[in-house]
């Protein structure tokens, strides 16, 4: 945040309220110093495991324990939240390592929720997805691949199909090639090194 030609974000954007903002890593500083918070150079960046401590309830970290292990990669920190901003969370290095304004709708966190080494960060990411945007867990893997299969059997009907699929393999295999004559019959498949 303290280097020439730092990014910005549309100030519009804040005040949008069209649907809930998630930030991570450096994106909640970047809210912070625009918004009126605080981010400064504390000469202790945190890189690799941190310990968090949750200091204040949020959906974010509904049914997470109150300290976890998280990832952290930065040398700024929030040191002060904006006005109209909670402080949720809280590293030995960065007093603000998760804030929230759910009247702005607007949510981030400093530290990688996505990565293995934060071992509950698909919780809390889930909990953004379910608990704050309302979103519903309506597809899977397999619901998805049912869903293609029906869509191509309605295309297709009765008529005959060549279809080309790639076949992952170690070492790599020559692609396979099926033909299906209806949408009822088994494929028939056969290999070439096209």
């Amino acid at each position: 945040m303290h280097v020439e030609a730092a990014p910005r974000i549309d100030a519009a954007v804040y005040d949008a309220g069209a649907c809930p903002s998630w930030a991570s890593v450096t994106a909640p500083q970047l809210i912070a110093q625009q918004l009126g918070g605080e981010v400064a150079r504390t000469g202790r960046g945190e890189y690799g495991r941190t310990q968090l401590q949750v200091v204040n309830t949020s959906a974010l970290f509904e049914d997470l324990p109150p300290q976890q292990d998280v990832w952290m990669s930065h040398f700024d920190a929030i040191i002060g939240a904006p006005d109209g901003f909670r402080v949720v969370a809280s590293t030995p290095d960065a007093p603000v390592a998760a804030l929230e304004s759910p009247d702005r709708q607007i949510y981030g966190v400093q530290f990688h929720p996505e990565v293995a080494h934060t071992p509950r960060g698909q919780e809390l990411l889930k909990n953004f997805l379910f608990g704050v945007c309302g979103c519903r867990p309506t597809w899977t893997h397999t619901s998805i691949i049912e869903q293609a299969v029906d869509a191509i059997r309605t295309q297709v009907g009765d008529e005959e199909v060549i279809c080309g699929l790639p076949v992952a393999s170690t070492p790599p295999s020559p692609r396979r090639w099926c033909t299906r004559r209806s949408a009822t019959n088994s494929p028939a498949c056969t290999s070439t090194t096209a």
